[in-house]
């Protein structure tokens, strides 16, 4: 149980006015606050560039990011994020520098979790952690749809900070939810030890794992 006080009522009440939050307990809210920083881009203004390294895990709470790379002096949009989405989770999960850069379209505010805070985040906030591999399995799914037409399966992800049997049960829960619709589902958790766990009596290799999702993401 948490004892924590509220530091800051601002960014309490901010979090709490969030519908993909406003479900947490007050003192998970009280958890989340004390460990996040509100911070604010301008329209044009650079987020992260590709390769820099990881700080802070964004959670866009208004306006609009573009995630983007450059090659031979042009510019591939990777994904268009809204209120909602996440900014730079993979590079907090694989602990590597940035894949790709962002940039607000909009006047943009996001809830910032550094990287060094995610775990325990996850770890105390079960709905939040549960939200977090939602929207990374949408990610991996539209990235697939977009670059890999080969790839006909649903791929489900569950960012976990310790192995544990709520992580398999949300696994198995998005699983579920995807073969309700008639589709093959292609299984798989990651931990803060960045060890296998063995879903659908399959076990990949760590390496393999990290690799296969590592992409602008």
């Amino acid at each position: 149980m948490f004892k924590e006080k509220t530091v800051s009522i601002e960014k309490f009440l901010l979090i709490s006015q969030q519908p993909f939050l406003c479900d947490l307990s007050l003192s998970e809210k009280t958890f989340l606050s004390n460990r996040c920083k509100i911070i604010e881009f301008k329209r044009g203004e650079i987020i992260y560039l590709e390769k820099a390294p990881r700080d802070f895990v964004y959670i866009i709470v208004k306006g609009q990011v573009e995630l983007f790379i450059q090659r031979k002096q042009k510019t591939k949009t990777i994904h268009d994020l809204r209120i909602g989405d996440l900014i730079g989770l993979i590079s907090a999960m694989t602990e590597k520098n940035h894949s790709c850069s962002s940039k607000a379209l909009k006047d943009t505010k996001v809830i910032g979790i550094k990287h060094d805070d995610l775990h325990v985040v996850l770890k105390k906030i079960p709905l939040l952690a549960l939200y977090v591999s939602k929207i990374l399995s949408k990610r991996v799914r539209s990235l697939l749809s977009d670059e890999k037409k080969v790839y006909e399966n649903n791929v489900i992800t569950v960012f976990c900070p310790n192995s544990s049997a709520t992580a398999t049960k949300y696994t198995k829960l998005l699983k579920e939810e995807l073969q309700k619709q008639g589709e093959k589902v292609a299984a798989f958790s990651i931990n803060k030890d960045l060890t296998t766990k063995s879903i659908n009596n399959k076990t990949i290799k760590t390496s393999e794992q990290i690799n296969f999702i590592d992409k602008y993401v």
